[in-house]
């Protein structure tokens, strides 16, 4: 049982965790999980089937479930779950449903979007996923960050520069995010040069890194 009241896996499975869940089976690590916790696993492993099937005997945990949207989401999103974030999304979360307590730790104000953890967290592919579904692209979160200036500062200044790549930040500008307020040069080359495709002349670097 954690601090917050809940097992190591229904944490596991809240955080879209799908990889751990995974191994507790592997290791034959017994776990069972109840109510709107195993409608949350389900997700978690991307699963419609068993999804529909928990649903149509206990309909009522769709409203729980929809209570905890933008946690539930900024999680999965923070996770790299793409088909957890899919299962989400279909079953009606909103896109744009604000991750209301944020998450002080790892720097993800209140109130920011599932598109704002993903840009953080490095995860190109549930940035692309949110774009097809129509997420906004250029809101500020509230520390004034977009997604895209997110998606630079993870390659350069986060925990997760392991992950670099300019991927991120490619989905946001095809995706017809602002980019004019980024300043050059960022100090990572392949982001340098896809931004300076978008800048104006006044704004480009002169000696890219």
């Amino acid at each position: 049982m954690t601090s917050e009241g809940v097992t190591a896996a229904a944490r596991a499975a809240r955080e879209g965790r799908s990889d751990v869940l995974s191994t507790f089976r592997k290791r034959g690590t017994a776990y069972t999980l109840q109510g709107i916790d195993r409608l949350i696993e389900a997700c978690a492993f991307g699963d419609s089937e068993l999804v529909k099937r928990i649903l149509q005997t206990e309909p009522g945990l769709l409203t729980e479930l929809l209570s905890m949207s933008g946690t539930l989401l900024a999680k999965f999103a923070g996770t790299g779950n793409v088909g957890g974030v899919a299962q989400l999304l279909d079953l009606g979360v909103e896109v744009d449903a604000p991750f209301q307590e944020g998450d002080g730790y790892f720097e993800i104000p209140e109130g920011s979007l599932a598109i704002h953890v993903a840009a953080w967290h490095a995860q190109p592919e549930i940035i692309k996923l949110l774009v097809e579904r129509g997420s906004p692209i250029d809101t500020p979160d509230r520390n004034g960050r977009s997604p895209l200036q997110l998606a630079v500062r993870a390659c350069v200044d986060s925990y997760w520069t392991d992950r670099r790549t300019p991927e991120s930040v490619d989905i946001l500008l095809k995706a017809g995010a602002k980019a004019d307020y980024i300043s050059l040069p960022t100090g990572y080359r392949a982001i340098d040069e896809l931004l300076t495709s978008q800048l104006p002349p006044s704004k480009e670097a002169t000696d890219l890194p």
